[in-house]
């Protein structure tokens, strides 16, 4: 229904919730002003009607949803068909969902579910085998039972297309509800019940004296006795009501209990091992009752009847939740109190008590409180606008403990027990007699002897008796952590800064905006606020929102660059004006946050030994050209990368996916606005630090007596046959009266004559270290009296690599991760190079366009098969892994139903 540009949900009994319309409406209003004022593209609010109802709105896009809750749906008329004790379920995965007609045979008047694909198991058991029973392939096929409309309750399940082809498909239970949306050991109690779906039947008898019967895999087995308690006295009755057993004859086992943030379900274990069933909700507080089970199944000698019959989905049943579950949710708020009252249902928080946490609005109507596996702790975010129009994001726990379970010794025939009942059967106090007959059979005999007078006084009485609970449980609520939360309200929100959560209602993913509500806001000094948490197991998960007003902080110049730097490799990192740390988002999983320079140069140099490029003879000028010096040179060559980034730039992005309570997507990207990355060659030169002395006899240089010669040794510039006076004298070292360059013995002093400049003295030092000179030094390398002039050479310098210098623009890159509670762990699902960010810088939707964006996650619950269906990216395809993995799979809405332990 739509009023104007708003549409109006009712659900639960709807002659109630209409009555609240203009109650609705007021809130809508509100919000719609709020939303003015503010300038938000998305707001949410609720409101606490009566004790078991409430209306929220949700404003996004252009779009606005009104959504009223009173209770429950009424209850239906007779039983169509005779019940069955134990009823059986079927395990696989159902593709689409959609309710049609039988396509079988022609006039098939019948409704069946499409593409249900059995577990090999169950396959086998109730021989699904298709069309063709002697061909045994158990693909996707139309299955009848499995035809189950959602829950009047829960409208957001239904088809929402008003109008062309889409509108007529009917939606099951099954099309868009997943387990996965619910949190802690509900997620595989949902997936149970969704296996169980209508019993089979068989048709009424010809002369239509009689009903149909349902039948069952188990209706020949003969369960004995529940297990009962150590004093003999059986368990508190988890037997579900009969007003709840005729509906779901009637309709179908369909799923009643709720994942919202208003309303949330789960399960907690007690002292003693028993599973509770939990609501937290806004009208309720915090209530709790034991799981309401088959009674039929909860025997010792049921569990050995399927052990014989090599049961295994049973068996599992059995194992996790102590017997089969009836599914039965709450009783309604109208006999909520007398059950209380009775014992059954205890109270183990007030509605005051999380008055605090529901004055906040949801980040998502889907986002209910997340479980752990134990079931003893419950934790949710919401967030509000504070005084000075700042957002405030909190995070919310609730402690949850049970004791055992008090064992009572009922009576179970007792003229009051019958007398209630048979105001029952007269349609006497529909509401509250149910309540009243649990009662009775936990009275003590004083309490019914004084159940006297006219039925409607022993109805009252009986109804106004408070017994004790039949266990001791609390529930503490605390707030774990507050926050700010903020965006410009002047700037656009498109760098990637964005989470979204689903909304089933409105069928594609919202974004949250963190603009305060007025422009001239204060921004705060720093956000570090939770903002999405869950359980992975018995672990917490979050997702924080982190910012910083004042996150300059000193340029962090490094480096290891050093006077000589000839072998080996150096850094050195240089950063341009201060550094920052950009909004982002971090979790317990990742963490890129990074102070951030406005510019960074870095500089590699790697510097290689290429060997001994020359040695060097040389003669030293006059007076002592008969003299000169040995050495050697070392060739190095130095490459030197200087790599430069421009505004280097984080975002990230988170996305709660459809599907999942218990899981997230993770994007992040990394990007700068260019680059430029240059690189040269040279050859540097260092003297080895050992070098040498030669000496020869050579005119006119050496002293002493003089004779004469012919054309021995000629002089510079001389011709050979010249003739000129010459004394040949010993080498200085004792290698006689050479003729050649002839190296003197290192470390020796010595002293000779020259005729011009007299005696000359030497030490015969051959070592000079200086600095640096190490990385050409490998030790002694000549030794006396060798001939100098042999050993000159000079190796030519090879051609130098070609300079490079490169420029980039802007750029980068960005991946997406997928964190949950499977045991898949983190799975990257896309990597994209590049400037963008793809759908992840912007909102949904889109403040313009109204363009929106999906994405999804869900996987088996309950059995041993480990098989996920995720999303690659935000408006992307799906992939499913692990096993069962059958033909399409991957598209097409996905559901897991029953035991699921392989193909």
């Amino acid at each position: 229904m739509r009023y104007g540009p708003a549409r109006v949900v009712y659900s639960g009994d709807k002659e109630r919730a209409q009555a609240f319309l203009p109650k609705g409406l007021q809130l809508l209003r509100n919000a719609q002003e709020r939303q003015r004022l503010g300038g938000l593209n998305v707001l949410r609010d609720y409101q606490v009607l009566d004790d078991d109802s409430y209306c929220y709105v949700i404003l996004g896009g252009g779009m606005a949803a009104v959504h009223i809750v009173a209770g429950y749906a009424p209850s239906v008329g007779e039983v169509e068909v005779e019940r069955n004790v134990i009823p059986d379920f079927v395990s696989g995965v159902i593709r689409n969902g959609y309710i049609e007609s039988a396509s079988r045979w022609e006039g098939d008047s019948r409704r069946v579910l499409s593409q249900f694909h059995p577990t090999l198991r169950c396959a086998e058991t109730y021989s699904l085998w298709g069309k063709k029973v002697q061909v045994p392939s158990y693909g996707y096929q139309e299955f009848e039972r499995l035809a189950v409309e959602p829950l009047q309750g829960f409208p957001e399940l239904r088809n929402p297309a008003t109008s062309g082809q889409a509108a007529e498909r009917v939606y099951s239970q099954y099309t868009l509800l997943r387990p996965t949306m619910y949190s802690g050991a509900m997620r595989g109690l949902v997936q149970a019940l969704m296996g169980f779906g209508r019993q089979r039947r068989r048709p009424p008898a010809k002369d239509g004296q009689s009903r149909g019967r349902e039948i069952s895999l188990y209706e020949k087995i003969r369960s004995g006795p529940a297990q009962t308690d150590v004093d003999g006295g059986t368990p508190p009755s988890s037997r579900s009501t009969s007003t709840y057993l005729t509906e779901v004859a009637n309709e179908g086992l369909q799923v009643r209990y709720d994942w919202k943030f208003y309303r949330t379900h789960g399960l907690t274990r007690a002292a003693d091992g028993r599973w509770w069933l939990v609501e937290i909700s806004g009208s309720a507080g915090v209530i709790a009752m034991p799981l309401p089970l088959h009674d039929a199944t909860l025997s010792s000698t049921f569990r050995e009847l399927l052990e014989q019959r090599g049961d295994v989905d049973a068996l599992h049943l059995i194992e996790q939740f102590g017997g089969f579950p009836t599914g039965e949710p709450f009783p309604k708020a109208g006999s909520l109190e007398s059950w209380i009252r009775a014992g059954r249902v205890v109270r183990l928080a007030a509605r005051a008590d999380l008055a605090e946490f529901y004055r906040h609005s949801p980040y998502s109507s889907d986002m209910g409180w997340a479980f752990n596996l134990r079931g003893d702790e419950a934790h949710n975010t919401a967030w509000r606008f504070g005084d000075d129009d700042l957002q405030r994001g909190v995070h919310y726990a609730i402690s949850l403990q049970i004791g055992a379970v008090r064992p009572v010794k009922e009576t179970a025939d007792s003229p009051l027990l019958k007398r209630l009942e048979r105001m029952r059967d007269a349609g006497l106090f529909p509401d509250r007699i149910d309540a009243a007959i649990w009662k009775a059979a936990r009275m003590s005999a004083k309490q019914r002897a004084l159940a006297i007078g006219t039925d409607e006084a022993v109805f009252r009485y009986v109804d106004a008796l408070a017994l004790e609970p039949i266990a001791v449980g609390s529930a503490r609520v605390s707030r774990v952590s507050e926050g700010f939360l903020w965006f410009s309200p002047a700037a656009k929100q498109d760098n990637g800064n964005i989470i979204r959560f689903p909304e089933t209602v409105l069928g594609h993913l919202v974004s949250h905006s963190m603009q305060p509500a007025s422009r001239l806001a204060e921004q705060p000094a720093l956000c570090h606020t939770t903002m999405h948490v869950f359980f992975a197991g018995n672990d917490l998960k979050w997702v924080k929102f982190y910012w910083v007003r004042e996150s300059s902080a000193p340029a962090q110049n490094t480096s290891d660059f050093e006077d000589c730097m000839y072998v080996g490799q150096w850094r050195a990192h240089d950063e341009a004006g201060t550094r920052r740390i950009p909004m982002m988002f971090y979790t317990n999983d990742f963490d890129h946050r990074e102070e951030l320079p406005a510019g960074t140069v870095d500089t590699h140099i790697e510097s290689k030994d290429l060997g001994y490029s020359s040695v060097d003879v040389i003669d030293f000028g006059p007076p002592y050209a008969n003299e000169g010096s040995v050495t050697r040179t070392k060739r190095f060559l130095r490459r030197t990368e200087v790599r430069r980034v421009s505004s280097p730039d984080l975002g990230s992005g988170v996305a709660v996916p459809f599907g999942d309570r218990e899981s997230y997507y993770y994007a992040w990207r990394r990007g700068h606005a260019g680059t430029e990355r240059e690189v040269q060659h040279e050859y540097r030169y260092l003297l080895d630090p050992h070098h040498y002395e030669h000496w020869r006899n050579r005119a006119p240089w050496s002293g002493g007596e003089w004779s004469s010669g012919v054309g021995w040794p000629p002089s510079e510039g001389e011709e050979p046959g010249t003739s000129y006076w010459i004394r040949l004298e010993q080498h200085p070292t004792g290698y006689g009266p050479v003729t050649q360059r002839t190296v003197c013995t290192p470390g020796v002093r010595h002293a000779h004559y020259n005729w011009l400049a007299g005696t000359a003295w030497h030490d015969g030092n051959s070592y000079s270290p200086y600095d640096c000179g190490d990385a050409a030094d490998e030790g002694p390398w000549l030794s006396g009296g060798e001939h100098a002039t042999s050993l000159a050479y000079s190796v030519p310098e090879p051609p130098l690599p070609v300079p490079v210098r490169e420029l980039s623009p802007p750029g980068g890159e960005y991946e997406v991760w997928w964190i949950s509670s499977s045991t898949l762990g983190q799975i990257r699902t896309h990597r994209e190079e590049g400037l963008g960010f793809g759908l992840w810088a912007t909102p949904s939707p889109t403040v313009d366009t109204n363009l929106t964006q999906y994405i999804e996650a869900t996987y088996n619950c309950l059995g041993e098969a480990t098989s996920a269906r995720y999303g690659l990216n935000l408006n992307g395809g799906s992939r499913a892994v692990g096993v069962p993995q059958y033909p399409g799979m991957e598209s097409r809405p996905l559901t897991y139903i029953g035991v699921i332990d392989g193909g």
